[in-house]
Parts: structure tokens; C-alpha cells; sequence
């Protein structure tokens, strides 16, 4: 008996420092000896769940659970679940873990986790409110906290207390990049546009490449959010010619971009570009030609003289594609850009066209996209990526120069010869 404890001991050591098959190599060898024993079992499930085989794993650790009881097999149980997606079976193990071990925070994590993808969200407070009792800065919880709006938005020491504790390097990089990541979305929440920056450069640093596409996303829109509100009135005294390349009409997918920019192009003097990257592609080729840098370090450099040059650049570079100005483009992401625009054309009109959001949201869901919006796979990835959208457009509403238009999808299609005469 003190060998199988020594042997055990052992592999556990080697489980505990990322040493999975060695550690399930002996754990076999033990299993051999010992064919009934029960903590031999959960160790084989636990180190095939760090290997990730999760319905080996489950089944281990069911077999285990049939003779013993304790946290640390009921939280390996849960997390294989989370691995397989079976978030009922997660909730009910990691429910187990807590309550053979209230104090292991990992159990509430998991059981968070699993909840909030069911969408359970009453449940899920409330086991946020109890893993909070604990660990008050636990990146993770403080991580799907912020996504929800609880606890988090306007904790001045709260947000402090969690700085110090990520840079105290204590954990793995992807989850202090949820820590950081969160610490963005409470920066931006406040309007403290360089801080979220700030914070959100450092979690992208951090992610992993399974995050990499929310994380870039969310960062190009910080960025965006930084560029006006650093000098919101540096742009209102430009003067120059009064010549506009474009009527850029700015909104969401499925918003009704395109039904305004079909219905003007029956004009023969409008030129209909659709989602046309000609602008933005040049301001990326224009920040590559001047030695690098971001699009916020190039719409800072934009001063009176700057912009005037860059702004004859611009309309030279349109004479070669362009039958005639003006001309309607209708892209998404030019919204990212429309800082730059603004500082080159402060006089040009703005559309901002906006839809009912449920609405909005379902029609992104059930549009097959043949690339990028990636979001629109998921109604909470949509949800996330309308409300970024929408507090961007809210935002260059009051920072930008320019006359800008709102219209309602709604009175476009009801009211149609009414709101293209506006």
C-alpha cells in the first residue's frame, strides 16, 4: 500500500509539471497492479483530460466516481464535459466540485463558463457572485463579469486591484489577456479611450490564435475610439476647395447601405462603388509608405499642411479608377477609418444608416457571408460586434466636423421618396 501511495504521488508530480504521458504511462503501470483501485482511475482520467481526451477521460472518472468522492475528480469530470460541449453535464459536475470543496475557485470557473454557453445568466450570476466572494480578481470571472456588466463597470480600486495582480504575472498569458481584455472593456465603458487602447494592445499580445479574430476586432475599434477624442476640435477650422470624393454611407451589415446606394446610382451622375476598399486600402498603403506605424499614429500626423497634401494624393489617386465625383460607397469598415476621412474631407456628408437591432441582428445571422464576418456564426458574437458598431457611430456623431445624415431602415422602406429627397 505505501508503494501505490509513493507511485501515485509521483505521478501526480508529473501530471502537476506538464508531464501528462509520463505521468499516464506509470498511472497505467499502477492500474495494472491495482485493476480496482479507484484513485488510480481518476488519475488516468485526469491526465487524459490534460491530453485532451475527454471521452476517455469522462469515462475514467465515472468509474472512479461509482467508489469515491472528492472535488478535484468531480472538476476534471466538468472540464472534459466543457471539452465535448455537453454544458448540462459541465453545470451538474462542477455544481458537485463546489459542493465537496467550496473553496475551489477553478469549480466556479467552470461552472460559469458552462452556464454563460447556455445562456443561463441568472445561474450564472450567481455563481459569479460566490466565485467573486473568493477570488475578488480572479481574471476569468472578472473577464465574463465585464462581458455582462456585472459588478465590474466603475470599481476605481476594483480595476486597480486587478492591474497589479496581472502584472504580477501570477498566471498563463491567455488568461491575463481576459483580464487585460476586460480591464478594456471598463476603460471604454468610462470613456477613457487611451487606457482601453492601452489595455487591449497588451491582451492582443497575449491571445492565443483561437482568439486572435475578436481580439484584433475589438482592438481596431478602440483605436478607432481614440482618434477623434485625443483633439476633438483640431479638424473644424480646416479649410480647402470644397471637393468630396465620396458619399460615404456608414452602417452595420444588413442595415440598408445598399438599397440607398442602389436607389442613388439611378442618377447618372453618382458613380456606385458598393464595398469598395479603395479608401481604406489606400490609407493602409499611405501608413506602410511613411515607415509603419498604426492608423491612429497616421491620422495624428494629419495637420493642416499634412492633410492638405495627403488630400490632393488621394483625389490624384481616385482620377485613375474614377469615371466622375461624387461617387457612393457603402463598405462597413470604413466606419474604422472615417477619422482620416473626416481630417481630409471635413465637409464631406455622412449617411449613417441604422436598423432595429433585433432585427439587424437576426438578418446577419441567417446571411451566408463567403468571407470575414466571422461573427455572424454566433448570435452573441453578432450582439457583441452591433454594439461596438453602433457606440462607434454614436461616437463619430459628436466628434466628427462633418454634416451627417441618420436614417432608420424602417422609414427608408416606408417612407422611400421621402428620405432620399432629405
Amino acid at each position: 500500500m505505501k508503494f501505490l501511495i509513493k507511485e501515485l504521488l509521483r505521478a501526480i508530480d508529473l501530471l502537476n509539471h506538464g508531464q501528462a504521458d509520463a505521468a499516464l504511462t506509470l498511472s497505467h503501470q499502477l492500474n495494472r497492479k491495482h485493476p480496482s483501485d479507484a484513485r488510480v482511475w481518476q488519475l488516468i482520467g485526469l491526465c487524459k483530460l490534460k491530453l485532451h481526451e475527454y471521452t476517455a477521460a469522462i469515462d475514467y472518472l465515472k468509474r472512479a466516481a461509482s467508489k469515491i468522492s472528492n472535488g478535484e475528480l468531480f472538476l476534471g469530470l466538468a472540464k472534459a464535459y466543457v471539452g465535448l460541449g455537453r454544458w448540462e453535464d459541465a453545470v451538474q459536475a462542477s455544481q458537485q466540485a463546489i459542493a465537496l470543496d467550496s473553496t475551489d475557485v477553478q469549480a466556479y470557473v467552470t461552472c460559469v463558463i458552462a452556464l454563460e454557453s447556455q445562456k443561463k445568466y441568472l445561474e450564472m450570476r450567481s455563481v459569479l457572485s460566490r466565485g467573486f466572494s473568493l477570488a475578488p480578481y480572479h481574471p476569468e470571472l472578472c473577464f465574463v463579469a465585464a462581458k455582462h456588466g456585472i459588478y465590474f463597470g466603475g470599481h476605481d480600486l476594483f480595476e486597480h486591484e486587478l492591474l497589479l495582480k496581472l502584472e504580477s504575472h501570477q498566471f498563463a498569458d491567455e488568461i491575463r489577456a481576459l483580464g487585460y481584455s476586460a480591464l478594456a472593456c471598463c476603460a471604454h465603458e468610462k470613456n477613457c479611450f487611451a487606457d482601453a487602447f492601452g489595455y487591449q494592445s497588451h491582451a492582443n499580445s497575449l491571445f492565443s490564435s483561437k482568439r486572435h479574430y475578436d481580439a484584433d476586432r475589438l482592438l481596431r475599434y478602440l483605436q478607432a475610439f481614440r482618434i477623434m477624442s485625443v483633439d476633438s476640435g483640431c479638424d473644424k477650422d480646416l479649410e480647402y476647395d470644397g471637393v468630396f470624393p465620396h458619399l460615404m454611407i456608414l452602417g452595420f451589415s444588413r442595415s440598408g447601405k445598399s438599397l440607398i446606394e442602389s436607389l442613388l446610382s439611378c442618377n447618372p451622375k453618382v458613380q456606385a462603388l458598393g464595398e469598395s476598399k479603395i479608401f481604406t486600402d489606400w490609407v493602409q498603403r499611405r501608413i506602410a509608405l511613411k515607415a509603419g506605424g498604426s492608423l491612429l499614429d497616421y491620422t495624428m500626423q494629419l495637420t493642416l499642411e499634412t492633410a492638405a497634401s495627403e488630400r490632393l494624393e488621394y483625389l490624384i489617386h481616385l482620377q485613375q479608377y474614377l469615371k466622375h465625383l461624387p461617387t457612393v460607397i457603402t463598405i462597413p469598415d470604413h466606419v474604422l477609418a472615417l477619422g482620416v476621412y473626416a481630417r481630409l474631407f471635413p465637409h464631406a456628408p455622412l449617411v449613417f444608416v441604422r436598423r432595429d437591432l433585433e432585427d439587424l441582428g437576426l438578418a446577419c445571422f441567417f446571411k451566408f457571408y463567403r468571407q470575414d464576418n466571422a461573427y455572424s456564426l454566433s448570435l452573441e458574437a453578432i450582439g457583441r460586434e452591433i454594439a461596438l458598431y453602433e457606440a462607434l457611430l454614436s461616437h463619430w456623431s459628436v466628434e466628427l466636423p462633418n454634416p451627417i445624415m441618420q436614417v432608420a431602415y424602417e422609414d427608408l422602406v416606408e417612407n422611400t421618396v421621402a428620405v432620399l429627397h432629405r
